[in-house]
């Protein structure tokens, strides 16, 4: 998902008006205000190291892969434990490489909605997957949550474009999400990746993409509303869930 490294890259830039400031750091990139660049994102980091222990312990893949027969006989693991194993070093690097230029944002930004989301995506992609793709005997990798994190870290930058009124920033953002609508289009037309090269072995399935942008977008509706409630406020004057700052 070579868009999320678009969100990272893009330089939006803004007039600071909190304080007023003038000059040579009037100007600042929008991603720097929220401490992206300085911040390390222990969580993304490990999980990324996990998914490459287990790319290399290849021969734990059979064991912890999303098997339906397996699953149904009780090895209820593997509905979480198939998100980290791959196809073919392509799967696992795209995957990987995308879920750390992700999580770095989501995990600087909004730590609590990140967690959020990878938990809530953990459950619910493979539990779509196994009511309505009853055909689909095995299922791996990472996509389904990466997607999650997409549609999620879009919606935290546009709430940042939209309160600041940088058009430019929000109609990028606009745009990222019109393409990720394509892009799952394309894969349900088509049967076929985008990014990652597609063999005999597996091919893309976007009801998990799907299933995960839609979690990433209610997690974010879900801390709307409740800075909303707790503050009492219209939902245009509590549009912003991101990490508080001091």
């Amino acid at each position: 998902m070579a868009a999320g490294w678009c969100i990272l890259t893009t330089p939006h830039y803004y007039t600071s008006s909190r304080n007023g400031t003038t000059g040579k750091n009037a100007m600042k990139p929008l991603l720097n205000e929220t401490g992206m660049i300085s911040g390390v994102p222990v969580i993304t980091l490990s999980l990324a190291a996990i998914s490459l222990l287990l790319y290399w312990c290849g021969e734990l893949t059979p064991v912890l892969q999303y098997d339906r027969h397996l699953i149904g006989d009780g090895e209820v693991w593997r509905i979480f434990t198939g998100h980290w194993v791959h196809w073919s070093f392509d799967h696992f690097l795209w995957c990987t490489v995308t879920l750390i230029a992700l999580g770095y944002v989501c995990e600087e930004i909004s730590p609590r909605g990140y967690l959020a989301t990878l938990a809530l995506a953990s459950c619910a992609i493979p539990a779509l997957l196994w009511k309505f793709e009853s055909g689909m005997l095995f299922y791996r990798g990472l996509s389904g949550i990466a997607s999650a994190l997409f549609v999620f870290g879009a919606m935290l930058l546009m709430q940042k474009a939209f309160k600041r009124k940088d058009r430019l920033g929000f109609f990028f953002f606009v745009t990222a999400g019109a393409g990720y609508i394509l892009k799952i289009l394309y894969e349900f037309t088509s049967g076929l990746a985008i990014f990652v090269k597609t063999t005999d072995i597996f091919s893309p399935v976007p009801l998990a993409h799907l299933a995960g942008g839609a979690v990433g977008l209610a997690v974010f509706l879900a801390m709307i509303f409740s800075s909303k409630s707790k503050a009492g406020k219209g939902i245009t004057e509590s549009f912003d869930v991101e990490k508080s700052s001091s």
